[in-house]
């Protein structure tokens, strides 16, 4: 097993998710797709795959979604597979129930409540007892009328679901004191659960920041009212303990306790649901804080918010199965060995060997076989793969290896990674923690980028995520969060030159060449940094710190197989000599003395090296009983019994440890609370010679059943109560056998031992400094055994003889995009050497002496000039030609081009297209915004109370931009493009409320982007909405670009809106107009569902995105307008004929790439955007150029010099006392001193 093995006796089940469901389909549009495939790893409940289909509403489209779901938790499954055949049985179909409105109603009270009313027990009962007689076999799963929809990767996970709908059912026949036993024990547990977690303490608040991912832009004012709806559900067991489901509980209001909550996989057999579960966290309920005070009662509109969305869900799920478009995969096992076995399946791949996933999961004797369902193909790749929040239990370095090569080399093909614990104190650098190395250097070797990295704005609403973390930064000790879900692409492809768009460039791979030493060096560093807890000189501060300030990297998610996985992939993708490579980094870890303990660790590293086919190790290509150790020859085993006599002894064998249960009392017999979640590892000794540690190993309960003959056979009869049953434990992992054979028989030990970490010294006073729970020799025949295959394995043959793989040449390396690196593994260049046939016309242009140049075109796009011949290089990551170096040599007819990257804030690379539009399937797809359906998003009433609004749109800034306004505001100095374009969206929704601190209370409703005073642009906004998917709101807009002809149609309504007072004008300068072409193309598409590109689209036609970045020219195409225009303003109807629809969205910093708040919160926390009003037309008149060194009245907006200054908050600025008199009203609320 390639994850750590931990004892999770106090072990939490999630039921219900405990974050808001997410769009799987954000970023790639299914239309013109037969299928999309998607791979949901520790999928959780099914709320992510209800809400992508209910957003992407393609309910008349022929294509066919198919969903691949894996969870650890068998219940987990259970419960989503009731919850999608119910909507089947009940809400789709033709024989459907009279009450088919109540059914959504009775399947949320099913899966959302921890009491229910009898008679929907009873509802339960009945469908859980459907499910077990449909569920025999795969065989008779198949044939039921469930079988076309859900399918299944192995009878295994079938016969594992099967357990818990039995369960369900047999509580029906109960009797009445097993009834009662169940009540009154689900009942303690229920109330035990809530009470030691959050009984408050007098006069203290309870839970703080609850819910304030899933109120949206309303953040964590709104949390007083969910905290109150939580305490509420658990002290009820339903939703906001809402009286109408209180009620419905029978006439004690109590209800009878949900099996969907009381039964889980907990090792203790004990109510296991997470202290934190709570349904409204699933759902999206921004619109209940719109109206009213944030934390007044809002239990019954909290109630009827989320019910409503569930209830909208369910019904156009059941609209998808009318059409037969959705299939849902399961399999129930450990994700991270479930993607290695997919990538098997992958013509080309080359996975880990089969060894690292012999079995389905930690604590499960199972074996990893996967049964490939009908019509379902398991070597086809996926277009979108989400991990949940993975990351924060088996790390991201363990992640990417094994999902970044399932997923289809697409432009708009994305993986999403998630975490919620805390990687640094500064969030710009918590994924740099998470990597270990440098994200540009990493991505480059995953192939897939980090978005922001790339681009360094998003659309998602991070804000009170970095609020959130900031206000947890006093409390020692406690673990703090912080939400990163994270879209991981193919950067190169997100250059249109590469994506399909520009017909005259063609995609690569991606692949890259390395040097050997360069990249054995980066590996290096890598590796120390994976394994720094193992340096003792260091160990003492990194302990300190962590009982101050605990961070997700702490956790010690590594063994040196997740190195080899690393590696792995990192050969499927570099172009490098590999045998040379391995030997540097192998020497290196050789010679090293800073890790102590590393020493330990080699032979697991030498092993798995080997096995991958990376690197051949001379002790497992000889016999072993001939092999010459460094402590001598391996001895005779003459008289010795078991496998170890035979002459055949194969190289790698396996060791199965058998513990005996009375010596896993040092767990058991502990509180679960006192005992933590240790991770185990196996040691081999030679007492006074050696010990080698193996991390990766896998442990079960039960017996080992012996096969006869000399093959050292072993299989397993599985103790499946597992901590509850009366088992032995077996660990068991491959280890190379001359370890076994060296020294004398009897020093040899083998243990099951407890990692040393600081959550663990307590098991030291019990087990002794060398921290071993069992250990014995290979005398002890009864508990440890030596076999050729893993206990229980499916394997049947040998492990096969290893092929040798090709040894790329520095020629071969050439032949690829050239990375070079620095000695600390950042990225120092890449470059493309660039050779001509001898017949070609660039040989010829070459020898002749012609001028040679080379100018970015694009983010990874050069152009190399040689004479008139053009030709195109490009790069696998974002770029800066303006630092280009150039090496040509004439006689040879080649040239190298060689450039510095260009990630997010650096000069260059999305500089040139900050909002990508890409191409999938031939039609444009806005490649960073996301998607978004406004139609489905919820109004917000512009009469409502906007209090909230100007903060939340001032946590979109980062820190420097934030100075950047502030000096603006105090000394006249300039901003970039990007700040301009963020508070021109600031003003456009400030100003559509009446929020505009210059106009209070004036309500605008088109707005005129102007440069030089000549208006090319018009937005007519229609509403306010929020966006579900990002947390965030958006503005429902429709855009007009002028030019001279378009003018002309629109001349006299043109007089009419220039005179209209709800109209404004924003004055812009040339950058920003430049990135308001460069979005707008963007905005079109990220709202586009109605309606589709013509064959004519001008975007085709001129093959550019956007058409021109030219004032009074046209940026985006004609295909779009007059569409989807019914709630165009009516008002201004006379424009609808030219307008496209958009959707604009405060554009925001991202996080984990520059700092978006101090440690110290200042008092200027939310900047005055009346300082912005220099950018209005309307109230200045004068161009922004002319404005150079001034800034505007607070009050009036006049701009000039020689302003007088708020001497309280000294920010404000006046013209006169009466400017300052007239403002004060709005102005007292934020003056500080």
């Amino acid at each position: 097993m390639l994850v750590p093995t931990h004892v999770n006796l106090r072990y939490f089940f999630y039921p219900i998710g405990n974050t808001p469901a997410v769009n799987l389909l954000r970023e790639f549009n299914p239309k013109d797709r037969e299928g999309v495939r998607i791979l949901s790893l520790a999928c959780g409940d099914p709320r992510n795959i209800l809400f992508s289909l209910w957003s992407e509403a393609a309910y008349d489209d022929t294509c066919k979604f198919e969903f691949t779901t894996c969870d650890l938790e068998p219940a987990v499954l259970a419960r989503n597979t009731l919850l999608f055949t119910f909507i089947l049985e009940k809400l789709s179909g033709g024989d459907l129930p009279n009450n088919i409105d109540e059914q959504p109603c009775i399947l949320w009270n099913l899966f959302y409540h921890l009491f229910i009313p009898l008679k929907h027990l009873a509802v339960l009962q009945d469908h859980a007892s459907r499910l077990v007689q449909c569920s025999e076999s795969i065989e008779t799963w198949s044939s039921s009328s469930y079988g076309k929809l859900i399918k299944f990767l192995s009878g295994g996970t079938l016969a594992e679901l099967r357990k818990f709908w039995s369960m369900y059912a047999n509580t029906k026949d109960f009797s009445q004191k097993e009834a009662q036993a169940f009540e009154t024990l689900n009942r303690k547990a229920v109330g035990a659960t809530f009470s030691q977690k959050f009984a408050p303490k007098e006069g203290s608040a309870t839970f703080f920041g609850h819910g304030f991912r899933s109120t949206g832009a309303h953040g964590m004012p709104a949390t007083l009212a969910m905290s109150d709806a939580f305490e509420k559900y658990w002290k009820s067991g339903v939703i906001a303990g809402n009286r109408k489901d209180i009620a419905s509980l029978g006439s004690d209001q109590k209800g009878h306790a949900n099996p969907m909550f009381a039964f889980s996989s907990a090792p203790t057999g004990e109510f296991a649901v997470h202290y934190g579960s709570d349904p409204l966290l699933g759902f999206h309920l921004a619109e209940v804080f719109d109206r009213g005070e944030p934390g007044s009662d809002k239990v019954d509109e909290l109630t009827k918010v989320a019910k409503s969305q569930f209830k909208n869900w369910c019904f156009s799920f059941a609209k998808y199965l009318h059409n037969d478009a959705i299939k849902i995969i399961m399999h129930c096992g450990e994700a991270i060995n479930l993607c290695y076995e997919l990538q098997s399946y992958q013509p080309g791949c080359r996975s880990l060997s089969k060894l690292t996933r012999l079995y389905n999961g930690p604590w499960k004797a199972g074996a990893l076989t996967l049964t490939e369902p009908e019509g379902i193909s398991l070597g086809e790749m996926f277009d979108v793969v989400d991990t949940s929040n993975l990351n924060d239990h088996v790390g991201i370095l363990n992640i990417l290896p094994a999902a970044a090569l399932v997923l289809r080399h697409d432009a708009c093909s994305v993986l999403y990674t998630e975490s919620l614990l805390l990687a640094a104190e500064d969030t710009s650098k918590s994924l740099g923690a998470l990597m270990f190395s440098d994200i540009s250097v990493a991505s480059l070797i995953l192939g897939i980028a980090p978005v922001g990295h790339l681009l360094g704005t998003t659309t998602d609403s991070v804000g009170a995520e970095v609020i959130s973390a900031w206000m947890m930064g006093n409390t020692p000790g406690q673990q703090r969060q912080l939400r990163m879900r994270i879209p991981w692409k193919w950067a190169q492809l997100g250059d249109r030159r590469t994506s399909g768009y520009d017909k005259n460039t063609h995609s690569t791979s991606g692949s890259i060449g390395v040097d050997s030493k360069e990249l054995a060096e980066y590996f290096f560093g890598l590796y120390l940094k994976m394994f720094a807890f193992e340096d003792l000189s260091s160990m003492m501060s990194l302990m300190k710190r962590q009982i101050v300030t605990p961070l997700a990297g702490d956790l010690r998610f590594y063994s040196r197989m997740s190195l080899v996985a690393l590696l792995r992939l990192a050969k499927n993708r570099v172009a490098t000599d590999w045998g040379s490579c391995i030997d540097s980094l192998l020497e290196m870890i050789g010679n090293d003395h800073s890790l102590i303990v590393g020493s330990n660790s080699l032979q697991e590293l030498y092993m798995h090296l080997h096995l991958s086919n990376l690197w051949e190790n001379p002790s497992l290509k000889q016999n072993p009983k001939m092999l010459m150790t460094q402590f001598g020859r391996t001895r005779s085993t003459n008289g010795e019994t078991g496998l170890l006599q035979h002459l055949d002894v194969p190289p790698l064998v396996h060791v199965a440890l058998v513990v005996p249960r009375s010596k896993l009392g040092v767990f058991s017999d502990e509180s679960l609370d006192s005992i933590g979640t240790p991770a185990l590892h196996i040691a081999v000794a030679q007492e006074g010679l050696f010990e080698n540690s193996f991390f990766a190993f896998d442990c079960f309960f039960g017996r080992l059943k012996h096969g006869s003959g000399a093959e050292g056979l072993s299989s397993v009869e599985e103790d499946t109560e597992g901590w509850r049953g009366q088992g032995d434990l077996i660990a068991t992992c491959p280890v190379p056998a001359f370890m076994l054979l060296t020294g004398p028989r009897k020093g040899i030990r083998v243990a099951l031992v407890v990692n040393t970490a600081p959550s663990t010294v307590q098991f030291s006073q019990k087990l002794g400094i060398r921290m071993r729970v069992y250990e014995c020799g290979l005398d002890d025949e009864k508990h440890l055994h030596i076999l050729r295959k893993a206990p229980g394995s499916s394997q049947n043959k040998q492990q096969p003889v290893q092929k040798t793989e090709a040894r790329s040449t520095p020629e071969d390396q050439r032949s690829f995009p050239f990375v070079s690196l620095n000695h600390d593994g950042t990225l120092k260049s890449i470059s493309i050497h660039a050779e001509f046939s001898k017949d070609s016309d660039e040989c010829r242009l070459l020898k002749e002496g012609v001028s040679v140049t080379a100018s970015q075109l694009s983010p990874c796009t050069m152009n190399l000039q040689i004479g008139k011949r053009s030709h195109h290089l490009v790069y696998p990551y974002p770029i800066d030609g303006s630092c280009c170096k150039t090496k040509i040599a004439r006689k040879q007819s080649w040239v190298e081009v060689a450039v510095p990257i260009s990630p997010a804030l650096m000069r260059g690379g999305f500089d040139y297209d900050p909002f990508p539009v890409v191409m999938q399937s031939s039609k444009p797809v806005a490649w960073s915004l996301g998607r978004t359906n406004i139609n489905q998003q919820p109004l917000i009433s512009t009469s409502n109370d906007f209090g909230w609004l100007q903060p939340y749109l001032g946590l979109t800034v980062s820190q420097s931009e934030r100075s950047a306004q502030q000096a603006r505001s105090i000394t006249g100095g300039k901003v970039t493009g990007l700040v301009d374009l963020k508070e021109s969206i600031t003003l456009l929704f400030l100003s559509f409320v009446g929020q505009n601190p210059g106009d209070m209370g004036k309500k605008f409703k088109s707005f005129t982007l102007a440069k030089n005073k000549n208006s090319d642009t018009l937005l007519f906004a229609n509403s306010m909405r929020h966006d579900r998917d990002t947390g965030s709101i958006l503005l429902d807009c429709f855009v007009v670009p002028l030019t001279e002809p378009r003018i002309d149609k629109v001349l006299s309504h043109m007089q009419k809106l220039v005179q209209t007072e709800r109209n404004m004008g924003l004055n812009i300068g040339e950058e920003e107009s430049v990135l308001w072409k460069q979005l707008l193309p963007a905005l079109v598409e990220r709202c586009r569902f109605s309606w589709e590109h013509k064959e004519t689209c001008e975007y085709m036609s001129k093959n550019r995105i956007p058409l021109s970045t030219a004032h009074g020219e046209m940026p985006i195409c004609t295909c779009g307008e007059g569409k989807d225009t019914n709630d165009f303003p009516a008002e201004f109807k006379g424009f609808a004929k030219l307008a496209t629809r958009i959707a604009i969205a405060p554009l925001s910093a991202v996080p984990y790439v520059e700092s978006m708040i101090p440690r110290d919160l200042p008092e200027g926390l939310f900047p005055k955007i009346s300082s912005q009003l220099e950018t209005l037309e309307s109230r200045t008149g004068q161009d922004s150029a002319d404005n150079a060194g001034k800034v505007a009245c607070s009050h009036c907006g006049t701009v000039k010099e020689g302003l007088k200054v708020c001497a309280r908050c000294e920010g404000a600025r006046y013209c006169n006392h009466a400017c300052q008199k007239a403002a004060w009203k709005a102005h007292k609320k934020e003056c500080r001193k």
